[in-house]
């Protein structure tokens, strides 16, 4: 968080996806009112991959979970759509997860992560 920018070239099977949305977990959960996304190619496979590892960070860290609002979906309210994710954490900070496509243009965002770089540029 001390960066503006940030780019990480890993080999596979080095947990980069699953680091890089623990990362922007936790910059939700310090940093009020913060507003965080996380921009992929492709945004069906973003969601689905995205679901799981944030399903993966709550059964090993499950005090994780508390730190989002209460809700419906799963006791938490979070929206896990077929193409898009949203966390509502309780101090206000929001996590969504979109392709990168026309109609996504327009997010208002504190920080993007930019998955899979290589392809968007």
């Amino acid at each position: 968080m001390r960066y503006t920018s940030i780019y990480i070239t890993a080999a596979r099977a080095t947990s980069k996806t699953f680091l890089s949305i623990l990362a922007k977990y936790l910059q939700c959960i310090f940093l009020p009112n913060h507003v965080g996304s996380i921009v992929a190619p492709n945004k069906g496979q973003a969601a689905k991959i995205s679901k799981q590892k944030i399903q993966e960070i709550w059964r090993i860290w499950p005090l994780l979970k508390n730190e989002l609002e209460p809700g419906t979906n799963d006791g938490v309210h979070a929206n896990f759509g077929k193409d898009y994710i949203e966390l509502f954490f309780r101090n206000g900070a929001r996590l969504t997860v979109v392709g990168a496509l026309d109609s996504d243009r327009g997010l208002r965002t504190h920080a993007t992560l930019i998955d899979e770089a290589r392809k968007l540029i």
